[in-house]
């Protein structure tokens, strides 16, 4: 992995510590909740084209200027009232920024707690859907909504100085709502409408505060026991009168009452002309650095050959890992907004070094006003999974809203959107994505454009409609705006056109607690090259290879040079967690598949892909999800089922695996005060249809409807050599929390992941004496005179001559066991307590893992009898539990806060033992960042080092294997704060990643770097 500077110039830097964890500026990923609590030192901004999930479980803590800000990425938050997304700060007494929405995106928000933030989530031009919360101890207010659309259901808001605060025209819904202990419940000005529904506002200095021509509509609310009601100078509807009782002062006009309380808010421009009057804001950033890198020399006798590269002896060895020499990053972000509504929003990310001279990687400019919104330049649209689950696109886009309904929600809604998606590839040309990288035959891409287009309804309130199409086309000879190349030359993926009809469809019961959500779409795509993608395919499920993978598959066919830089984990991910091959022997075997699949890429001919109309809609053209879920109180619950045909495509999902189905359900309860509860199961099952198009439900291989198994059919003796069998993955996970006070929490874990699929495997006998199989203890003689010699090379073997007899009457079966159901079981235990200490935060961990092979052969009478070991039997064909291995780890993470100073520590030991050849891997990780206020608001130092080692060993006989890795990072930060808008950040760093076993993949990297970042 590259040396990466902290200080990225994408307006923040992001350090989230605790067994490595860490998030980058590339930010499209789902948070991990397995390494909470993750530390936020500065802010994280979700730009456009961005994405982040926090799941069931996550813990954030902020530093006291960190929040996160949704800049037209894609955010949510995905915890259940069992098991709660927490957001918090680093020290109780102080307060970290909280949310900030400033795009008018929808924002779902789902089980969280809010805890000591200065505004715990703040809206311009927001939309903002939050459920089942729990906000506390905002400093200032725990919402503040300006011109924004929000929907809050089963939510308490306890000792905010300021529990919600809504001004210019902002319209919400809320439910269910529990206010108390705040200084004020709910401000209401400038045009607000507000409708509230089950709500109880008791013990707050002031429950509501309600002003400039604000409308408030209260069914079921109680207003009580609080010191002041209603505060307002306005005229009150009925409604809120007969909610508002048993207050020392039911009402008031008497605004001192609220002087001390109400937090400054710039209030709206009195005239018309100060109305359509453009306010400017914005961040601009700029980095120039250098990187200096040293490989290391070819030291050997001979010369090294690597793919087409010839290092000579005494040269050093070719760098594919970091770019060297100068570069530099540039970030802007401008927002013009007027007071009635009206937005412009311009960003640019762009970088530059000694391989790219120039690259935009993202520039875009968006117009917004009350009914529409108008993009142009990079884009990431999203919306169901099955048909369009996000990707980016250099193109435009339009939405038209109209026609809201009482709740704010438009009623009538169109959009459309189009452009480009993959950038073309010219053979012979530079390859930006891969250092030192050309693109070679079979590596170079078409363009790739979409076009797609919707109409959302919402005829009623529960109930939601949305009818789309997306269609595709890849253009080699004549692409839009940029250079053809020939129809002849080959691509590295098939070249497709594609077009989709979905309809997604969402209906809401009791109190919207209840959730029903059905997800369908019909997609085609051209097939011309599809006997080449399963061509290619096979290549990799011979060689064990996880296709389901294809995604880095397929980047790795684009740029095989990034082969040398996969880790040992992403290897084993591909490999299947099944081999018993050293990191170095895993990288040269994926070259060599990977040079394999490009020339089985080579002799397929292209054809003219065929039109595709509406009558090349067949039943396995469909996909539909449909998912419930139900979260009221205490209890969550979620079920799922997913369809996707074997000839489904859909450009808006290109990653998407077809043929497959998936079954899932999760409940989250909370048991007790102190204890939650999380259960979860899921099913996938790949390839689904294989043998029979009418498998629709894929439990059953080879059969009609795919409801039953029937393993007797002829079907699988008919079968058995095929490569591409259907793949069944069950995982289930059992978690409980248990927060015992408010300074010692406990987690513990299990989770399961089963996996069964049959391969054309077979047991052949062997009868060569140099294979070893007769060292077997079964052949050892159990009568002195029935013995017969075996000679070898080195040895002369004494057998039992009954056994061998036995043994070679098998001779003229062509096999011994055949019909392999390929069964393995990973389980995994974890536990983690977490204290809070004076001054520091305490987080201790451990997690066992064991994989256990479970394989068998369906038809293996001949082999009864023969009580072999399971390593002879690998000689025979398979190694049973040659794959076992157990695996450990114990992470620790150690926060600090004394005056001035921040550390954060995480250290974590991991061993891995194999049952075969005595394979072991030893790993651990070592991490600090210190940080250190010199001068108060001007200086400040960051120190951060990391430290990485990991040895693999391996035994066979007289075959011994070593490798160790070591990855040494250090880098130091001085930054120094001009002005409140204005800092500058200047750093050194050097790393160096040891490889003695693999010296061609090892070298030095050194960076300084200065970067300069303004805020208006």
């Amino acid at each position: 992995m590259a040396f990466q500077k902290r200080t990225a110039i994408l307006f923040f830097a992001v350090s989230l510590t605790f067994a490595s964890t860490a998030l980058s500026s590339d930010l499209s990923r789902v948070l991990s909740n397995g390494t909470s609590p993750h530390f936020i030192s500065e802010s994280i901004v979700v730009q456009e084209g961005d994405s982040l999930v926090l799941p069931a479980g996550t813990v954030l803590r902020f530093a006291a200027n960190a929040g996160i800000e949704i800049r037209g990425g894609s955010f949510a938050i995905a915890g259940t009232s069992a098991n709660p997304v927490i957001l918090e700060s680093q020290d109780s007494s102080a307060s970290w920024k909280g949310i900030s929405i400033a795009e008018n995106t929808p924002v779902i928000l789902r089980g969280v707690q809010f805890q000591n933030a200065q505004v715990a989530i703040s809206m311009e031009n927001g939309v903002l859907e939050l459920e089942n919360a729990k906000l506390e101890n905002s400093k200032t207010a725990a919402i503040i909504a300006t011109n924004s659309l929000l929907h809050i259901r089963q939510a308490e808001f306890i000792k905010n100085r300021t529990a919600l605060l809504l001004a210019e025209n902002s319209n919400a819904g809320f439910t269910d709502l529990t206010v108390k202990e705040n200084k004020i419940g709910l401000q209401s000005m400038q045009n607000t409408t507000i409708r509230i529904h089950r709500a109880h506002f008791s013990e707050n200095e002031i429950a509501l505060f309600v002003m400039d021509d604000s409308e408030i509509s209260p069914s079921q609310t109680e207003i009580k026991s609080n010191r002041v009601g209603v505060l307002s100078l306005q005229e009150l509807s009925s409604s809120l009168q007969n909610s508002t009782s048993e207050n020392q002062t039911d009402f008031s006009s008497d605004l001192t009452t609220a002087s001390t309380l109400v937090p400054n808010l710039e209030k709206k421009p009195a005239n018309a002309e100060q109305q359509r009057a453009w306010k400017l804001s914005g961040t601009l950033a700029a980095e120039i650095g250098y990187h200096l890198v040293f490989m290391r020399k070819n030291r050997t006798h001979e010369d090294f050959i690597s793919g087409k590269d010839t290092v000579k002896k005494g040269d050093r060895y070719e760098n594919y890992f970091q770019i060297p020499g100068k570069f530099g990053n540039w970030y802007a972000e401008i927002l013009a907004e007027t007071a009635d509504g009206k937005t412009i929003e311009f960003s640019a990310d762009l970088s530059s070094d000694s391989w790219d001279k120039f690259r935009a990687h993202s520039v875009k400019t968006v117009y917004t006003d009350k009914f529409q919104e108008i993009t142009l330049g990079d884009f990431y649209p999203t919306a169901g999974e099955i048909y369009l689950s996000g990707l980016n696109v250099l193109g435009a886009s339009y939405a038209l809203n109209l026609f809201e309904n009482p709740l704010g929600e438009s009623m009538l809604a169109f959009e459309i959107f189009g452009g480009e998606t993959k950038a073309p590839k010219y053979l012979g040309k530079k390859n930006y994505a891969s250092y030192k990288d050309y693109i070679e035959e079979g590596e170079a891409e078409p363009q790739s454009m979409i076009l797609g287009g919707s109409v959302h309804l919402t005829p009623i309130h529960p109930l939601n409609f949305e009818l789309g199409f997306i269609g595709s086309k890849d253009y080699k000879e004549d692409p839009f705006i940029r250079d053809g190349m020939s129809s002849r030359i080959n691509t590295v993926n098939p070249s497709i056109d594609s077009k989709t009809f979905y309809a997604d469809v969402s209906w809401k019961f009791l109190a919207d607690a209840l959730e029903l959500r059905l997800q369908t779409a019909l997609g085609v795509a051209d097939t011309a090259d599809a006997a080449m993608q399963r061509a290619i395919n096979q290549v990799f499920y011979e060689a064990g290879i996880s296709v389901s993978d294809f995604v880095k598959l397929r980047e790795l066919m684009n740029n095989p040079k990034k082969i040398k830089t996969l880790s040992r984990q992403e290897l084993l991910s591909l490999f299947n967690d099944n081999v018993a091959l050293s990191p170095d022997e895993m990288r040269t075997e994926l070259s060599r598949l990977i040079t394999e699949a490009k020339k089985i890429q080579k002799e397929f001919e292209k054809e003219d892909p065929p039109e595709t109309n509406l009558g090349d809609f067949e039943g396995q053209n469909l996909a539909f999800g449909l998912s419930l879920k139900y979260e009221k109180g205490n209890t969550a619950f979620e079920g799922y089922v997913k369809f996707l045909g074997d000839d489904f495509y859909s450009a808006g999902s290109p990653d998407q695996i077809n043929n497959k189905r998936e079954f899932g359900v999760s409940l989250g309860q909370k048991i007790l005060d102190f204890w939650k509860l999380d259960i979860q199961y899921d099913l996938q099952i790949e390839n689904a249809a294989n043998g029979n198009k009418n498998n629709i439900f894929g439990f059953g291989e080879g059969t009609n409807w795919g409801l039953f198994p029937d393993k007797n059919a002829s079907w699988f003796d008919e079968h058995e050599s095929d490569e591409n069998r259907t793949h069944y993955i069950h995982t289930a996970s059992l978690a409980n929390r248990f927060d015992l006070t408010s300074r010692i929490a406990f987690d513990i874990r299990y989770a399961a992941d089963y996996r069964t699929r049959n391969r054309p495997t077979r047991l052949y006998a062997n009868y060569s004496a140099s294979s070893g199989i007769y060292s077997d203890p079964w052949f050892q003689p159990s009568k002195k005179d029935n013995i017969i010699d075996v000679i070898t090379e080195d040895d002369t073997l004494k057998i039992d001559a009954d056994r061998f007899a036995y043994y070679y009457s098998l001779s003229k079966e062509p096999y011994l066991a055949t019909r392999f159901e390929e069964r393995l079981l990973k389980q995994k235990i974890s536990a983690e307590i977490f204290l809070k200490l004076p001054h520091n935060d305490l987080r201790i961990g451990g997690t066992f893992a064991y994989r256990y092979d479970l394989s068998h052969f369906e038809k293996d009478s001949l082999i009864e009898k023969l009580d072999l070991s399971d390593k002879s039997f690998g000689i025979l064909g398979y190694y049973f539990h040659g794959n076992d291995y157990a695996e450990t780890s114990i992470p620790l993470s150690l926060t600090s806060k004394i005056s001035s100073f921040r550390n954060h520590l995480n250290f974590m030991p991991r061993f891995k033992f194999y049952k075969a050849f005595s394979m072991r891997e030893y790993e651990w990780n070592f991490s600090d960042c210190l940080e250190i206020e010199l001068s108060k608001n001007f200086t400040t130092l960051f120190l951060e080092g990391s430290f990485r080692e990991e040895i693999f060993r391996r035994s066979e006989e007289n075959d011994a294997l070593r490798e160790l890795e070591i990855d040494a990072e250090g880098q130091i930060t001085l930054r120094i704060h001009h002005s409140k808008a204005l800092y500058s950040d200047w750093t050194l760093g050097a790393a160096y990643y040891y490889r003695p076993d693999n010296r061609s993949n090892e070298y030095k990297d050194f960076l300084g770097s200065a970067s300069l970042h303004y805020e208006f």
